[in-house]
């Protein structure tokens, strides 16, 4: 609290740059901004001697602000630095729309797909049936059964 009124003291955001790498590549650098009152701490992920990842300081320096420079906008306060997202239920169908519209086109993917047929071929022979494989039919008057 400062003068009576609740502040925000510590602010972390982690954000991935891309960085420059060897000759005409570039790379994905994940980071952490630490801001507080008259600070700035930036750390970054890198791997550590064993494999794992390790956080470590890249850059800091000293700024003349007392305070965090944030600007918070709220839909619907729930509290101090939260709120309720407006638009979660809009979320949430477009997600329920991609899974089935994902669905219709597996859907589609293998009913578009035919069956082939083989004759003429001996029983002791395997097949496999599936989307790119044949089935056996002895007598070429045999058909595969309609579905009407």
């Amino acid at each position: 609290m400062k003068k009576g009124k609740v502040v925000l003291t510590d602010l972390r955001i982690k954000e991935v740059i891309i960085i420059d790498g060897d000759d005409f590549g570039q790379k994905k650098v994940e980071q952490i901004r630490h801001i507080m009152p008259r600070r700035v701490e930036i750390y970054r992920r890198s791997e550590g001697t064993n494999g794992e990842s390790v956080w470590t300081l890249h850059e800091s320096w000293n700024t003349s602000r007392d305070d965090i420079p944030l600007v918070t906008l709220y839909t619907k306060k729930t509290g101090f630095m939260r709120g309720t997202p407006p638009l979660l239920n809009l979320g949430l169908l477009n997600i329920k729309h991609w899974q089935s519209q994902s669905e219709q086109d597996n859907i589609l993917h293998v009913a578009r797909v035919p069956l082939l047929v083989a004759y003429g071929l001996d029983r002791n022979e395997e097949l496999t049936v599936g989307a790119s494989t044949a089935t056996i039919f002895e007598d070429r008057t045999k058909k595969w059964p309609r579905i009407c």
